[in-house]
């Protein structure tokens, strides 16, 4: 399997940061990490060995990106006001680096996001925010509002980050229409999921199809499936 492994200093951030790439060819697929994850984790816990086929066919290819979750929302000696600023910094980092640099990388433009648990959050985010560049998100067992994050505060970049506010307030415009073309699922078990996380998906499903967007919303339901890797392994197969 063809693998990269690029870093460069990020002038949004002000620190290095990094991704990995794994496929030679295909369709681009940013890979967000869970909570605090890096940018190996989708390989460490084995979503890129689920993938290895369409990986290695030139379906598919990989782009595995940092994250700053420690220095953005979980930074909770931080003020919510810096927290919020520092997440709006990395989506900049994302749209203005990693998304040029993929299209440097890869001539296909039919570039999804992805990811699971604190990952699907980031997934729904950049892809709702930026439906000009992002065509799929495949976002697994997620939670869509900041709100427990912030403690009360709420600024432009809290809305702007917050999918099921933003979602709310969403009027007729070409941002909408643009999300309207994008194909979209959610996903979450009935059994094993963390609380309130089936409920978020719900709710995103249905600020979606209020705005006239279909998201594909699956309901897993064997009691087997839980929320951790095995689970988002068969569920990448599955939609990826």
């Amino acid at each position: 399997m063809h693998y990269e492994h690029h870093r460069w200093f990020s002038p949004r951030l002000g620190r290095e940061m990094s991704l990995q790439i794994h496929g030679h060819a295909g369709a681009p697929v940013l890979i967000f990490p869970t909570s605090g994850g890096r940018q190996h984790e989708a390989y460490d816990f084995g979503i890129v060995g689920a993938l290895s086929d369409k990986i290695n066919r030139g379906h598919v290819q990989l782009i595995c990106v940092d994250s700053v979750d420690r220095q953005s929302w979980y930074n909770y000696r931080a003020h919510p006001g810096f927290r919020s600023y520092y997440h709006n910094q990395y989506d900049s980092y994302v749209r203005h680096e990693v998304v040029p640099f993929i299209h440097w990388k890869n001539p296909n433009r039919f570039i999804s996001t992805f990811g699971c648990s604190f990952g699907a959050y980031h997934a729904m985010n950049f892809g709702l925010r930026h439906p000009d560049v992002i065509t799929r998100i495949l976002a697994f067992s997620g939670n869509y509002r900041i709100d427990d994050f912030v403690r009360g505060h709420w600024d432009d970049n809290c809305y702007f980050n917050s999918p099921l506010a933003f979602m709310h307030h969403m009027g007729p415009s070409r941002h909408l229409d643009a999300i309207r073309r994008q194909r979209i699922v959610l996903t979450t078990t009935k059994h094993g999921e963390v609380p309130g996380l089936g409920h978020a998906t719900y709710e995103m499903a249905q600020a979606l199809g209020r705005k006239g967007v279909q998201p594909n919303y699956v309901v897993w339901e064997h009691g087997h499936h839980k929320h951790d890797w095995p689970t988002w392994r068969e569920m990448a197969h599955v939609y990826l």
